[in-house]
Parts: C-alpha cells; sequence; structure tokens
C-alpha cells in the first residue's frame, strides 16, 4: 500500500523489520512476503529479483493447493513475466478459464497495476 502512494521508503522499512513478520512456518506468510519483496523489485525495476520471488510465490501457491488462488498467482506471473515462467499458454490460458469461471474479475486484472509501478 505505501508503495503504491510513492513511498517507496516506508515499504522498505517494513520488509527489513523482523517484528513486522510473523515468524511461523505458514505457506500465507511466506507468500505474503515474496509478493511483498516482488512488487518492491519491479518498483526498483530489478526485474531478475522480481522474478526469483515470482518463481516462489508460485511454488508456495502450488504447495497451499486452492485451485482459485493458484490460477490468480499463474496468471499474475504469466501476464507480468511471461507465459513460459509458469509452464506455457496454454497454463496461463488454463488459469485465466478458472478465475473467469469463479468470477475472480479483479485478479483477472490485477496484472494491470504493475503497469503504474514505475522504477525509482
Amino acid at each position: 500500500m505505501y508503495l503504491a502512494q510513492g513511498m517507496r521508503e516506508s515499504t522498505q522499512r517494513i520488509l527489513d523489520d523482523p517484528s513486522a513478520w510473523v515468524d511461523v512456518a505458514d505457506i500465507e506468510s511466506h507468500w505474503s512476503r515474496a509478493f511483498a519483496e516482488m512488487v518492491m523489485a519491479l518498483h526498483d525495476g530489478d526485474r531478475d529479483r522480481a522474478l526469483e520471488c515470482a518463481v516462489q510465490i508460485l511454488r508456495l501457491a502450488r504447495e497451499e493447493g486452492w485451485p482459485n488462488s493458484l490460477a490468480a498467482d499463474v496468471w499474475w506471473v504469466g501476464k507480468v513475466f511471461g507465459p513460459e515462467i509458469v509452464g506455457g499458454e496454454e497454463v496461463l490460458e488454463e488459469a485465466r478459464q478458472r478465475l473467469e469461471a469463479a468470477h475472480w474479475y479483479q485478479a483477472l486484472r490485477e496484472p494491470e497495476l504493475v503497469a503504474g509501478l514505475e522504477p525509482a
């Protein structure tokens, strides 16, 4: 949220503050952290780091196993980094179809939000 408001330093402080992150082994905590780091890396123009985080996000989503959430992550990562990262055009299309069938329209639009993240 801070990053969307142009407050990069506040975002970095939260990522760097160990007390801001619950030290548990649950997948969602790790997913949230990886997603925040990915968005920060995209903002900073560090595509390699962002891609590392995206791969971690997909791994965590697959571990968790929730089909709609996985489809949302596949769609997001595939639209931002390219379909080859998620397994190809067919996998990306399957994710789109699942999201539409589940009426997860916001998830289909979210990759467009990254377009507003200009490197600092």
